[in-house]
């Protein structure tokens, strides 16, 4: 409906030139206010769609960020994992690496552990209980004849394969 069309259908008829001239020129700002705000809302709705599609890529990046922190967070707890354990003395390092020539899944008694390597008894069960102590090793099971058996532990072979 054009507020200009109903304007001059009147004219003559209610109103004198005078004031319908005003009453004119305020409906065509008024109709001019109408077509900017038309413009305007396009205008808001491109921008509209332009900051959704923004979104949606910064929501991908936010993941993308989120999964590679939570995989350094992963790779911190190894490496504090891997920094809580003491040094370990040279006959410990001995059983480790035994169990790194042979099998790490393998089970050790203390008579093969003796028997494969030079150290005494003494010195050996001081680095089993070490071990045990680092959460290196854990005790599977017993045999009468031979002695304690002993497998290692996730930690253990972490740390093997680093080193």
């Amino acid at each position: 409906m054009d507020i200009g069309t109903i304007l001059n259908d009147i004219r003559d008829k209610v109103l004198d030139a005078a004031h319908f001239d005003r009453l004119k020129h305020a409906y065509d700002l008024q109709n001019d206010n109408i077509e900017q705000l038309s413009r305007n809302n396009a205008a808001f709705k491109e921008s509209n769609e332009l900051l959704v599609k923004q979104v949606a890529e910064l929501q991908e990046a936010n993941d993308l960020l989120t999964q590679t922190v939570a995989q350094l967070r992963q790779r911190l707890g190894q490496l504090d994992d891997e920094a809580a354990i003491s040094p370990l003395s040279p006959v410990a390092l001995a059983i480790l690496h035994l169990y790194q020539q042979a099998d790490s899944t393998k089970l050790y008694k203390e008579s093969d552990i003796l028997a494969a390597l030079s150290f005494t008894r003494i010195q050996i069960e001081a680095a089993i209980d070490e071990l045990r102590r680092e959460d290196m090793i854990k005790h599977s099971s017993i045999n009468q004849k031979r002695g304690a058996c002993y497998s290692l532990t996730e930690r253990a072979k972490r740390y093997l394969t680093r080193h």
